[in-house]
């Protein structure tokens, strides 16, 4: 149980590190995994790269004893990283050295299933939505087939993802697919009055799907006539579930739109969020700019966000097109805008 390890490890800390020297390669993996995880989780990227680094030479003896399984969690939770950080040519590499190694056969089903997951989501962040689906399929079989008990858990985040690639590749079994997982129309009513974590991400995706497809406008509907019901949250992705709000108001309530965007806004600016938000945000105010002209306090978060997204070793080029766009603002820029954040992302 490795919630249970983590929680041990952070209390243990002081006592392991004098001993670590001595530790077996397998107890050196552990160590490794349980610190890579508790950084992906406080979002602190130095102590990640510092961790990449001692790991690299660690991995090669690690494999030479056999040690599979902790090293690929260990290049799982690094995946996790490097998408984060934008560096998704590292993320991809990275999952496609497993999946093609010889020795991937020998995996459990579950193990499988987390790469081809990891490695769905390099395609659709690549573009290539049609491999990211064929990607996910071979996840969500691999998951049927795994012993977890948490498999309903696991298959619905990687179906997320899929739904995710599909509306954004504009698959063509996606309208089926869409209705098939969020059931009948009752459901808009149900994410509406919602506050719940467990559905945080369905939210997010429901919300996506309204703004981008307008066959589910009956949705849309029931959603919008329950605002006064709407909750919101304080973390990811409870911003993109704002913004998004934003996006579906603004055309027949622009002031409560706002209120959306400032809302949105405000959960980015959390101090516990790192660079990644940092970036939606500052995509989240160039937006509003183009929605809600004469807004200072829509550029100056802008401006601030962009600053606090420098920490991002892979976003250059994002924050190059967002510190020209922050000053000379284009509407027909909307989509490239847009298109800076990764797919799971928007």
């Amino acid at each position: 149980d490795l919630v249970k390890l983590r929680r041990y490890f952070t209390e243990l800390s002081p006592m392991i590190v004098p001993l670590e020297g001595s530790a077996s390669v397998r107890l050196k993996l552990l160590f490794t995994l349980l610190r890579l995880q508790r950084a992906n989780h406080d979002g602190n990227p130095e102590a990640i790269m510092s961790l990449a680094e001692s790991y690299s030479q660690l991995k090669s003896e690690a494999l030479a004893k056999g040690e599979h399984y902790l090293a690929a969690d260990c290049d799982l939770n690094l995946a996790v990283h490097y998408n984060d950080s934008f560096l998704f040519s590292k993320a991809f590499a990275l999952v496609r050295e497993w999946i093609d190694s010889s020795s991937f056969h020998l995996f459990k089903p579950e193990y499988k299933a987390f790469f081809y997951s990891s490695l769905g989501q390099a395609y659709s962040i690549e573009g290539k939505y049609e491999e990211a689906e064929a990607a996910y399929s071979g996840a969500l079989a691999y998951f049927q087939e795994s012993e977890l008990k948490n498999k309903a858990q696991e298959m619905e985040q990687s179906t997320i993802y899929r739904l995710f690639n599909a509306v954004e590749g504009k698959l063509e079994n996606n309208t089926a697919d869409l209705k098939a997982f969020f059931g009948e129309e009752m459901i808009a009513a149900q994410f509406a009055k919602s506050e719940s974590p467990a559905l945080q991400y369905r939210h997010h995706l429901f919300l996506r799907a309204l703004y981008e497809r307008p066959h589910l406008k009956p949705y849309r509907d029931i959603y919008l006539e329950n605002l006064a019901s709407w909750q919101i949250l304080p973390y990811h992705p409870w911003q993109l579930i704002a913004f998004y709000r934003g996006l579906l108001l603004h055309a027949e309530n622009p002031d409560q739109a706002y209120l959306s965007f400032l809302q949105a806004i405000e959960i980015c600016k959390n101090e516990s969020h790192g660079g990644t938000i940092a970036l939606i945000g500052a995509v989240i105010s160039a937006v509003g700019m183009l929605y809600f002209e004469d807004r200072q306090e829509l550029k100056d978060n802008a401006v601030n966000f962009l600053k606090k997204a420098q920490t991002l070793p892979g976003a250059e080029s994002q924050r190059v097109f967002l510190a020209q766009f922050i000053e000379n603002p284009l509407p027909e820029q909307f989509n490239e805008l847009m298109s800076l954040l990764p797919f799971n992302y928007r």
